[in-house]
């Protein structure tokens, strides 16, 4: 009796074990969670715990990478490298040289081949100064092209073998100064309007110094990120409880299919958002470019509204984008049997026609104009850019055979579109990395009659331990009433893990199978100590057509690190060219001649 007992003991005590290991493998495998969250973790697994997804969802503990091979880790973490620099500040020293040059025209530019350039630096993100020094050079012949020294308020050019001291040019107060200068006439310039010298100034580092902050962000705003939460919490995301058969690795899965809706609310919130904050992050910038605007206006000819200013403008740009985007928008994803995601489609149609209001009428008509009147000389390029830019806009965009005929006429347009019919999908059929092997299409169809379709497969894959295969085939078929223009791209490229080494071409052949375009590229990158340096052994671009083969060869190298000593100040006394008389233009000018002889 007593073994009974104890049997009658030990049989609950099994089940409750085996219950709560039951549950544990349930909610580790996320049995439990609702459809979004399920959606949202299979994104994270994709995008990363670096994503904005991840942070909302609360998917942080996923892969920085997502699920990505190592391989792809770590090319990835040498553009993390690049942007921590970037923040704290960066020395940098770079070269290219054209190797060959090969074309078709009658005034051939061959004898360019060996021309190159070199360009080195310091960037000091945190006090927002930078140095740089140019140089070019002809075979074996170097020529300094200035050492420059910029700021905020200033930039300042040195050039040691040519003339004492540096030249400095004024940026903080340049519409004043350069009026108030003899430059203009020292130059043969025209002064710039009295109502709007004390509008133009600018940052000298802000114009030439590119840098990344995130505190100026969309992002570090409170009131936008509590907007994207608004607009993460109005996602909706539905079991349908339909499945799609997809192959993933060598077997057809049921993958569950899910449906994500994002409310026409919630996008038009967004984008208020985002508006809002676009105005009020360049108001100063905005008031700056409004006088500009209102002075275009004044001008004869010049096809603009003297009631309508710059903002206005944009607000119509913005307005056309909450028509064209908010909308209800629905896609279909679908989860293999390990939650990932292994397909996604999305269809719809979009208003077009306020977009396409702000391209009609005088606006393009004296947008072309000018075009016309300032590139006069060039009547075959001005046409051919016109046609080309215009027709586009209008859906009138002449055939490529067509493009030389100066028949073509890109006022004979037909109607702007008012909806555009947008239809996508990816499909991935890797195994244990779901993108080594994927597929998909995109179509954009406008009512007027044009489309642009696109069809695509690729792979990536590991030939051997440390190589990393990539191939991407796509055909492309632009579409008007009549005829259809078809192009297949082809995006091979192969990437050792060890040495960094990047190899890749990319083909485009026409419909009559002749090779339009052949671009080629080898080249290295490695991290040492947190210095990034790459190389550039050979990029090679063809281009031909019936009338010939041209192209270009180039070498190139670089290399980045951190900033570690000071940026250089100019040596010397100053030469400000906007408080220099004529006798100081003539002495420069003498100096500069004598030297250079």
């Amino acid at each position: 009796m007593k073994s009974k007992k104890v049997f009658f003991i030990i049989i609950p005590i099994c089940l409750a074990l085996v219950a709560a290991i039951v549950l544990v493998v349930l909610f580790a495998t996320g049995a439990f969670l609702s459809p979004k969250a399920r959606v949202m973790l299979a994104l994270s697994r994709t995008f990363g715990s670096g994503s904005i997804i991840s942070e909302y969802s609360g998917n942080t503990n996923v892969s920085e990478y997502g699920y990505a091979p190592e391989y792809l880790a770590d090319l990835l973490k040498i553009s993390d490298t690049f942007t921590s620099m970037q923040e704290r500040g960066y020395s940098f020293d770079s070269s290219f040289t054209i190797t060959d040059l090969e074309t078709e025209d009658a005034f051939s530019f061959d004898t360019l081949s060996g021309t190159g350039m070199k360009l080195s630096g310091d960037v000091d993100t945190i006090n927002r100064i930078a140095y740089y020094k140019l140089t070019s050079q002809y075979s074996f012949v170097r020529v300094s092209l200035g050492e420059y020294y910029i700021n905020d308020n200033s930039i300042s050019m040195a050039m040691p073998k040519y003339f004492d001291g540096y030249l400095t040019l004024p940026t903080d107060t340049f519409g004043s100064s350069y009026n108030a200068s003899i430059f203009p006439s020292a130059m043969g310039l025209g002064k710039i309007p009295q109502e709007l010298e004390s509008q133009i100034s600018f940052s000298a580092y802000d114009l030439l110094c590119y840098s990344s902050s995130e505190e100026d962000s969309f992002w570090a705003d409170e009131d936008n990120l509590s907007a994207l939460m608004d607009f993460y919490d109005a996602i909706e995301v539905e079991k349908t409880g339909e499945t799609r058969s997809i192959l993933i690795g060598a077997k057809q899965q049921d993958c569950s299919e899910y449906k994500i809706t994002f409310d026409e609310d919630a996008v038009l919130s967004l984008i208020e958002s985002y508006e809002d904050w676009y105005f009020s992050s360049n108001e100063e910038t905005l008031e700056k470019y409004e006088a500009y605007y209102a002075y275009l206006a004044t001008l004869d000819d010049s096809g603009i509204d003297p009631s309508s200013t710059l903002s206005d403008i944009i607000e119509s740009i913005f307005d056309g984008y909450k028509d064209l985007l908010a909308v209800d928008h629905e896609i279909y994803v679908y989860l293999d049997n390990k939650d990932r995601l292994a397909a996604a489609s999305y269809e719809n149609e979009l208003d077009t026609s306020s977009l396409s209001s702000l391209l009609n009428g005088d606006f393009t008509d004296t947008a072309e104009e000018l075009i016309n009147e300032y590139y006069d000389p060039y009547d075959d390029f001005d046409d051919l850019i016109g046609d080309l830019y215009f027709g586009y806009l209008d859906g009138s965009y002449p055939n490529v055979d067509d493009l030389n005929d100066s028949t073509t006429d890109s006022t004979n347009a037909s109607d702007l579109p008012e909806s555009c019919r947008i239809s996508a999908e990816i499909i991935f059929h890797g195994r244990d990395y779901l993108p080594e092997r994927y597929e998909g299409s995109l179509l954009f169809a406008l009512d007027n009659g044009y489309s642009c379709d696109i069809s695509y497969t690729g792979e990536n894959k590991t030939e051997t331990d440390n190589l990393l295969h990539s191939v991407l085939y796509a055909a492309l078929d632009l579409s008007d009433n009549d005829t259809t223009n078809h192009l297949d791209l082809v995006y091979n490229v192969s990437y050792q893990t060890q040495d960094h080494n990047l190899t890749a071409e990319i083909t485009a052949t026409d419909e009559n199978n002749l090779d339009i375009l052949d671009i080629t590229l080898d080249s290295t990158a490695e991290v040492n100590n947190d210095t990034i340096e790459l190389e550039l052994e050979e990029l090679v671009l063809t281009t031909r057509s019936e009338a010939g083969k041209n192209g270009i060869s180039i070498t190139a190298e670089a290399s980045i690190s951190p900033l570690s000593d000071r940026v250089p100040i100019p040596e010397g006394r100053e030469r400000n060219l906007f408080t220099m008389s004529d006798g100081d233009y003539e002495l420069l000018f003498e100096e500069i001649m004598d030297n250079f002889w």
